[in-house]
């Protein structure tokens, strides 16, 4: 059975430490840095996600 999460654990909790950071961020610098690194997180799992769903399409 494939595992529908697009998300790891660890990526899970990556994200809830990302998200911790923007909310107490101080300047606009600080927010738009961790927007930028919450986009790069789901990209790459997107890109395994899809890389993932073509193994298993066999």
């Amino acid at each position: 059975m494939c595992d529908r999460r697009i998300l790891t654990e660890d990526e899970m909790r990556k994200l809830q430490e990302l998200k911790t950071v923007l909310l107490n961020a101080d300047s606009l610098t600080e927010r738009n840095i961790m927007l930028k690194k919450t986009e790069q997180l789901f990209s790459k799992s997107k890109q395994r996600h899809k890389f993932m769903v073509t193994l298993n399409e066999d």
